[in-house]
């Protein structure tokens, strides 16, 4: 999902990434087509700014985005005879990509970084098709469709496991809470996604909890000023503590707001 809470979705046959309401799966809008340099995209990410970075497969390129959708530069142009398979963000802000190299029967995930276009080799494999996640255990969790088996690597590319019973043909793979969360609202670059450990709590519909707005997360929003949660399409939940304007040796009165009103005094 992007920080605007939309889900953005690449479409490698037209070339296109569309973005969908995450709530009701009703599409929204093209954010991107070949228009805009795409070529067979196949995987995306974004950063803590809102840019996005896309697998750009047709023309082996990984292409960065304003949160706009305007172009800014190619990141890293791939030799010919390279397959660009997906990219993701990992949780110490660099940028790993998966590629089929020679004839498609090696695998690389190469670690990038987003500044320098620097790109170096992380961890290589027999196959694998992407795409890839990291998990909040700090591992990179990758799909591999002809191997029917999901790649487990540590934060530093040595392989962990491989996961591989009652798989066939994997060709995606999610890590999520088990129950709904309310993730923090914190700046860049502190950790907000799930794939960081990041802060979080169970959500749990009903029970008493600070603010009348709250809402459950599927996942963490990060964002420079720590309002990605509030600026998605579920809408601002920042109620919980309102502050006056403080002056020195001035009585203040500071609003406390809860989901149950009965119920404002257990926060004293």
């Amino acid at each position: 999902h992007g920080p605007d809470g939309y889900l953005y979705v690449p479409r490698r046959n037209t070339h296109k990434i569309i973005r969908l309401n995450a709530a009701t799966g009703a599409v929204v809008d093209t954010f991107l087509t070949s228009s805009n340099g795409l070529s067979t995209p196949r995987g995306l990410a974004f950063d803590n700014a809102g840019n996005l970075y896309v697998a750009s497969s047709g023309n082996r390129q990984l292409r960065k985005y304003s949160p706009s959708g305007a172009f800014v530069n190619t990141v890293v142009n791939y030799a010919s005879g390279v397959t660009l398979l997906t990219v993701v963000r990992g949780p110490d802000g660099f940028l790993y990509t998966l590629s089929n190299t020679g004839a498609g029967t090696t695998a690389e995930i190469q670690r990038v970084d987003p500044a320098t276009g620097s790109a170096t080799s992380w961890a290589t494999m027999t196959s694998g098709s992407g795409p890839m996640a990291w998990g909040p255990d700090g591992n990179l969790y990758v799909a591999d469709y002809d191997g029917d088996k999901v790649r487990v690597f540590s934060s530093n590319g040595t392989a962990v496991r491989t996961l591989s019973q009652n798989l066939v043909g994997p060709c995606g793979v999610v890590l999520a809470p088990c129950s709904l969360m309310d993730f923090g609202d914190l700046p860049a670059p502190y950790p907000t996604e799930l794939s960081a450990d990041a802060a979080r709590h169970i959500f749990v519909a009903g029970s008493l909890r600070l603010g009348s707005a709250s809402d459950a997360d599927g996942e963490g929003h990060p964002s420079a000023l720590a309002d990605g949660d509030d600026t998605d399409i579920d809408g601002d939940d920042e109620d919980g503590v309102a502050f006056p304007v403080l002056s020195a040796n001035t009585i203040a009165n500071i609003t406390v707001t809860s989901n149950i009103s009965a119920d404002d005094h257990y926060f004293v």
